[in-house]
């Protein structure tokens, strides 16, 4: 008999954000609870020596206004290595670093929850499956991220690209996003 040990942690994290909102519908207003994205995941580190670690993120959103879950982790599932020297690659159900390199930095309302998010307001998916998406090491500022995913079945490809420059309190991003029809060759 042997044991075995690992310099790994993992977190178990969530929250749970819900409102109390009066919306003007025109002819229809109401006074709704709104569930604003609640969650709750696992995530996790392993070192695994000369500067290179694995991680990985599992998360599922439930509804603080009903209890009702939304069925696996359906917001985040990813295994992925970084290195400090060579950057990361994560593969799986991907939020998209274009949304956190632009949208998430200028919302202005609820952190994109509930009913006025600005993914809605814009009518964009920043989620994708069966995603692969690399991170460069920062250099002066910089990084580089590309995103690709398989587009398998009847789910649209889509490839994106991002730079962003980060110094002090100065963010600045700017992305690409191309989506083609799996149907198209």
């Amino acid at each position: 008999a042997g044991s075995a040990s690992a310099q790994s942690s993992v977190t178990l994290y969530g929250r749970v954000n819900t409102s109390v909102e009066f919306q003007d519908n025109g002819p229809t207003d109401k006074t709704v609870m709104e569930n604003n994205a609640s969650r709750w995941g696992l995530k996790g580190n392993e070192d695994l020596g000369g500067g290179l670690s694995a991680f990985f993120m599992l998360e599922t959103g439930f509804g603080s206004d009903t209890g009702a879950g939304t069925g696996g982790f359906n917001r985040e599932a990813f295994v992925g290595l970084k290195s400090a020297s060579l950057g990361q690659i994560k593969f799986g159900r991907i939020t998209s670093a274009l949304y956190y390199g632009t949208l998430d930095y200028i919302g202005f309302v609820n952190h994109d929850t509930g009913t006025s998010a600005e993914d809605k307001l814009y009518g964009l998916n920043f989620t994708s499956d069966n995603a692969v998406e690399y991170t460069s090491p920062t250099f002066s500022g910089f990084a580089v991220t590309l995103t690709a995913n398989a587009g398998e079945g009847t789910v649209n490809k889509t490839y994106e690209g991002l730079l962003t420059y980060d110094v002090d309190n100065l963010h600045v991003g700017a992305g690409y996003s191309k989506t083609k029809d799996p149907l198209d060759n």
